[in-house]
């Protein structure tokens, strides 16, 4: 039996990150521990991670915008 797998990975790409506005979350469950890592939101910074990992992002407390650009795209298939 053949199966193609393909693989979506996410990117945040921050273009503009006021003090306070909010950093990217994920969250995992393994084993029924649950996992939450913040990563901290910097300007003109790229984050890349596999898309199945839940993630949101965190509250804007200051009183601009955040400005994020974001994508998800597919990286090839493969046979297995």
């Amino acid at each position: 039996m053949m199966m193609i797998v393909r693989r979506t990975i996410w990117w945040d790409y921050y273009v503009d990150v006021p003090e306070n506005s909010g950093d990217l979350i994920f969250m995992m469950n393994v084993c029924n521990t649950e996992f939450v890592k913040e990563v901290k939101s910097e300007e003109d910074h790229l984050v890349i991670f596999p898309s199945f990992i839940p993630h949101m992002t965190g509250k804007n407390k200051s009183d601009r915008d955040r400005i994020s650009i974001s994508a998800n795209f597919l990286v090839g298939e493969k046979n297995v």
